[in-house]
């Protein structure tokens, strides 16, 4: 294995071509086989959502509108410029 500064210096600089080819010759991975989640990161954010919070004496359900905290594993940069 390598430290994390020789790991860094050794990527320094390539391209992505050249860090998915080193991926797989070195792990056997394809990079554009793994799972979103991997890829890009994560985030992570709050939806209002509506949820059952109760039911009422005939039964039925009492729904009222919740925040939920929601996680998304996608490519939010994408090709266009972050900023």
């Amino acid at each position: 294995g390598r430290t994390p500064a020789q790991a860094q210096a050794e990527l320094k600089g390539t391209d992505v071509t050249f860090k998915n080819g080193l991926l797989f010759d070195q792990f056997g991975i394809n990079y554009n086989e793994l799972p979103e989640m991997f890829k890009k990161g994560s985030i992570v954010l709050r939806e209002r959502r509506m949820a059952v919070v109760k039911h009422d004496a005939a039964g039925n359900p009492v729904e009222r509108l919740r925040t939920e905290v929601v996680v998304l594993h996608c490519d939010i940069i994408q090709d266009k410029p972050f900023w």
